[in-house]
């Protein structure tokens, strides 16, 4: 369906831009305003981590006319999907009062690297939309 698709590609390019925003706070101020928004709003931060998993599962599921199902959206899913995930883990660490050393090392490694996730989310949501039919994209 083209709503998922368009879905999938808002959530890689803003949750990207917004885990990225570290680095590229002078090159896209709007994504440091949005990351301070989900920092104030912890709620907010949640539902953005929900629908991005949410989407990415119905994107899997359901493919645009005249595309490979699942292989054909297979980077664009995977890179929601960890939006996602470190969304939520930030979340729930800011809401348990968690440092990074009680955390594990899966959830660290995935929270210390939010910077390269959220520019190879934003990279595979912008190569999407400019060519979506390629295999695996």
């Amino acid at each position: 369906m083209v709503q998922f698709y368009f879905l999938s590609i808002l959530i890689s390019v803003l949750g990207g831009l917004v885990l990225a925003s570290d680095r590229l706070k002078g090159a896209f101020p709007v994504a440091k305003a949005a990351r301070d928004y989900l920092d104030e709003k912890p709620t907010v931060k949640l539902i953005f981590a929900l629908a991005a998993v949410v989407v990415g599962i119905l994107k899997l599921l359901s493919a645009t006319k005249g595309d490979t199902p699942v292989v054909g959206d297979l980077l664009p899913v995977l890179a929601g999907w960890a939006v996602g995930v470190v969304l939520f883990l930030e979340y729930y660490s800011v809401r348990n009062d968690m440092d990074e050393t009680s955390m594990g090392t899966p959830t660290n490694v995935l929270v210390r690297n939010k910077t390269i996730i959220g520019i190879a989310a934003a990279v595979i949501g912008l190569v999407h939309f400019f060519i979506p039919g390629v295999l695996f994209l």
